[in-house]
């Protein structure tokens, strides 16, 4: 463990309680402890690597931080870290995922970008109730998130291209005076989540196949962008005027309507990787459990979880709205009635839970009815979902 003693700063004097010294250069992730003044800094092993490999040397970094000077300042200044640590001062509460990004070079260039996500807890003493110091473990993902690469990473950019590119086609939809479209998309937002979240939650899961226990909040949460986006390819004028017949569809219009899963899947792409997802979802939702969907005949396991999950909510709201081709089915029996009669078509552990929340779906929807008109895919959403996808990246 590192401590300062030298005639320029005093000696060391114990920040943190023994536990945390004792264990500290255990501890994975880089941590510095350090005083309020910053003139005295403890740093684990972690730490003693990430610093070295920026600064050159452990005594250079503390040279920068007692003078702020170099790229210690030059950090300081490009996340408005400065901020944060007198944040956690003033509130004597941590501050987390600090998300700073910053350059490295010569004559100010940028050779070398780097990304940090940070949390900072203050330590107070136990007699006067002062912040005496900080414990800040910093998380690198300069490779997760590289700006030079064709992806940008940054949060503006993600909260900008998947909140425009969700009211687009939304907005499509309202265009073509389609609003009953946009309450099944909700209800099948709704839906998934209701069905991933129950199977999150099965313990029966825990010790069994681990491809259910992939299903995390951050999961869920991609998962509802994608149910809103599972029939974007129904936008297209050519399909979307053959399912506005008011009558059975014939069998020619009914191949042409089953495009729009590779037509949207075409338009949403994979240059993001953030919205793989709902490439998948859009692709495979009308795929079957025993291999009779479309558009790629996948059976099985092949179907994507997250693919197979909204197949069950987009059935369940399919059959519980009135179409110009069909009537509504408000009988929950009759619906479940339908659902066992083809249930060779669905995951059966997708199909257990499903089943199960069928009468509690039928609720919701009488407040998704209330609700779909004034629906907006918020900024703030996007910010929370963009949130729980960095704090899942700075866990793994």
């Amino acid at each position: 463990m590192y401590s300062l003693n030298s005639s320029n700063f005093p000696a060391m004097i114990p920040l943190t309680s023994e536990k945390i010294s004792e264990f500290l250069d255990f501890i994975p992730v880089p941590i510095l402890i350090s005083s309020v003044k910053m003139d005295s800094v403890r740093i684990n092993e972690s730490g003693r690597n990430i610093i070295n490999s920026l600064f050159g040397s452990e005594d250079m970094f503390i040279d920068q931080m007692r003078n702020n000077y170099g790229l210690y300042r030059k950090i300081m200044e490009f996340g408005n870290v400065r901020h944060y640590f007198l944040e956690a001062v003033k509130t004597k509460k941590a501050v987390k995922d600090c998300f700073v990004t910053f350059c490295i070079g010569e004559n100010g260039g940028c050779q070398r970008e780097i990304t940090w996500l940070m949390n900072i807890s203050p330590v107070c003493d136990e007699f006067s109730g002062s912040v005496k110091s900080f414990v800040t473990a910093i998380e690198d993902v300069s490779e997760i998130f590289n700006y030079n690469r064709e992806i940008n990473y940054s949060l503006k950019h993600l909260e900008g291209v998947i909140e425009a590119f969700a009211k687009e086609r939304i907005a499509y939809l309202f265009a073509y005076g389609q609003e009953e479209t946009v309450k099944h998309l909700l209800e099948v937002r709704v839906f998934s989540k209701m069905i991933a979240d129950s199977i999150m939650k099965d313990v029966t899961l825990k010790n069994g196949d681990p491809e259910y226990l992939k299903i995390t909040p951050l999961y869920i949460r991609m998962l509802e962008l994608s149910a809103l986006l599972h029939d974007f390819g129904k936008v297209k004028p050519e399909i979307n005027s053959v399912i506005m017949q008011p009558r059975k569809l014939t069998d020619s219009e009914y191949e042409t309507v089953k495009k729009h899963t590779i037509v949207g899947s075409d338009l949403i792409g994979l240059e993001n990787e953030m919205l793989k997802m709902c490439w998948l979802v859009t692709r495979h939702h009308h795929e079957k459990w025993d291999g009779s969907g479309y558009p790629d005949g996948l059976s099985g396991r092949d179907i994507p979880l997250s693919s197979r999950i909204v197949a069950f909510a987009d059935m369940v709201s399919a059959l519980k709205n009135k179409r110009v081709y069909k009537d509504a089915i408000s009988d929950i029996e009759e619906i479940k009635k339908i659902f066992i009669e083809c249930r060779h078509h669905y995951d059966p552990i997708v199909f257990a839970h499903g089943m199960m929340l069928l009468e509690d779906m039928h609720r919701k929807s009488k407040y998704i009815e209330n609700a779909y008109k004034d629906f907006e895919l918020t900024s703030g959403y996007i910010v929370d979902l963009l949130t729980d996808v960095f704090k899942f990246l700075s866990d793994r």
